[in-house]
């Protein structure tokens, strides 16, 4: 759309994934992961992607933890051990009261898309980072209390993905 010369453009992957495909194979990384989550190497886990709302300002925190804990619940249905993985913004200590309360797993060490490619699934809100569930073929059920991946959001385009379920807060 901005009349730039296509012949110059170059067509790269995510960066930040070139180790963590090397590594897929390699069992002590894997391992190391595991243990990080307490967990034996290559146990299935939900990975459940936190919405930072409150921390990027776009919802007040009431609601943020109001929104936060139905998750939770939801989380709960589930018979897998459930991974949560913190945007860089939030503050693991105002979320420490999860892993008691609902018994889950903070990922302390390994970030979302270190994690991604050892999940069985991913329960995620509209992010950027849900395009490495095709990538690395992983079932993607989004949580969308924003609408932005209801058909007719302006943003749906960005956000309905391919083979993705989701729950927007009517479902919710």
């Amino acid at each position: 759309d901005s009349n730039y010369p296509m012949e110059i453009v170059k067509e790269v992957g995510v960066p930040l994934l070139d180790q963590v495909i090397k590594d897929q194979e390699n069992k002590s990384v894997r391992q190391n992961i595991f243990s990080e989550l307490g967990m034996f190497c290559d146990d299935p886990f939900l990975l459940f992607n936190v919405e930072p709302s409150a921390e990027h300002h776009y919802l007040d925190w009431n609601t943020h933890w109001r929104n936060f804990r139905l998750m939770m619940k939801v989380t709960q249905t589930c018979k897998l051990p459930v991974v949560l993985s913190l945007h860089p913004l939030c503050r693991l200590k105002d979320y420490l009261f999860a892993e008691q309360e609902f018994g889950v797993i903070i990922s302390r060490k390994n970030k979302i898309h270190e994690l991604y490619p050892l999940c069985a699934g991913v329960l995620s809100f509209p992010c950027s980072t849900n395009v490495f569930a095709e990538l690395f073929d992983k079932p993607l059920v989004i949580y969308d209390f924003q609408g932005l991946a209801r058909v007719g959001s302006n943003r749906a385009a960005e956000f309905r993905l391919p083979n993705a379920l989701i729950g927007d807060e009517d479902v919710i």
